[in-house]
């Protein structure tokens, strides 16, 4: 036992302390360099996003569109939705889809069709991306195909979607 005790403190009277110092600050400075770049690299990475995010805010908050405007055009189309009649729920479904249209124009995206403005927008723009693209076709389906009978789960679907859209642009 006494063996014991008498290694312990040879232990501590005999340790080079100030090189043992050394070695523990040098680990600690190249840990933390490694961390503060790791920290450095996610910021960016980040603010890359935010940057994409920041754009098209501004892009739809500097649009001729004003927004008392669009929002009463899309009360004027939910109501048209919750009469709940065929020809109501079509109409509602093709003035959403024509009310996200004009903002794609305004926004500055080109092309003679929606199709072909909604191919220029990227996941980093828009992160519904393919949940727009297949309302659209909904829409499409309505206007090109006179055999065409929409459900009210296709339409509620559509204007849910462009909903989450357009709050998420923060338009309405």
């Amino acid at each position: 036992m006494l063996e014991a005790y008498y290694t312990i403190l040879d232990f501590f009277y005999e340790t080079d302390w100030v090189q043992l110092l050394f070695w523990t600050k040098l680990v600690s400075g190249f840990l933390s360099i490694t961390f503060l770049m790791g920290i450095v690299y996610l910021v960016l990475k980040i603010n890359i996003l935010g940057q994409a995010a920041l754009l098209v805010s501004e892009a739809v908050h500097t649009s001729t569109i004003p927004k008392r405007r669009l929002v009463k055009k899309w009360d004027g189309i939910k109501k048209k939705f919750e009469l709940g009649d065929d020809a109501n729920l079509r109409i509602s479904v093709i003035e959403a889809d024509k009310l996200f249209d004009e903002l794609l124009m305004r926004m500055g995206y080109q092309g003679k069709t929606m199709g072909e403005r909604l191919e220029k927008v990227t996941p980093g723009q828009f992160p519904r991306i393919q949940e727009i693209w297949d309302v659209h076709k909904i829409r499409n389906n309505i206007v090109h195909d006179t055999d065409y009978q929409l459900t009210r789960e296709e339409a509620e679907t559509v204007i849910k979607t462009y909903e989450a859209v357009l709050e998420d642009l923060e338009v309405i």
